[in-house]
């Protein structure tokens, strides 16, 4: 992952996200690290507890996490 790193907000469930992102090398956005906004101070989020709308924005690194087994 490389440059530009960016970051953006996400509102899900009545708490404030903040997931930073940058691009591999085929020019695809990857999710970075997940904080969430606790009384004005970022906390690190663990993986297993992002934000499910996250899915959908970064499939190839969150979708393994979500692995239905059958």
């Amino acid at each position: 992952m490389g440059p530009p790193f960016g970051a953006e907000t996400l509102a899900w469930r009545g708490s404030a996200y903040i997931y930073v992102f940058g691009w591999d090398s085929d020019g695809r956005r990857r999710l970075f690290e997940v904080f969430r906004n606790q009384q004005g101070a970022l906390e690190p989020v663990l993986a297993f507890q992002y934000p499910v709308p996250l899915r959908k924005l970064f499939r190839h690194d969150l979708d393994p996490l979500y692995h239905d087994r059958r």
